[in-house]
């Protein structure tokens, strides 16, 4: 990958981190909404629904989690990368 793809593509996965970090906060924001209004509205609601609900949510931010970790990943290689492009004394890999 020559250096200006690696640089769009560094960008790219700043964008796609944010995406990422904004979808986790939202899942959070939504268990802790959901975990308050089952606090306040306990005797309406229907425990296994709600127990569902929490874990599709929980599960989906696992999911952003994962992919949050990968771009983190291939973010700090690929600056890595782009950081010794033009040095020849690069750190060497294990």
């Amino acid at each position: 990958m020559n250096t200006q793809k690696a640089s769009e593509r560094y960008e790219h996965l700043i964008d796609e981190e944010d995406h990422l970090v904004a979808q986790i906060e939202t899942y959070n924001q939504m268990i802790e909404s959901t975990l308050t209004y089952a606090y306040t509205n306990a005797s309406n609601l229907h425990l296994e629904t709600l127990k569902d609900v929490l874990t599709d949510i929980h599960h989906k931010n696992q999911q952003a989690q994962l992919q949050l970790l990968h771009v983190k990943l291939e973010k700090n290689t690929l600056a890595h990368r782009l950081k010794y492009a033009n040095n020849s004394n690069a750190p060497s890999s294990a």
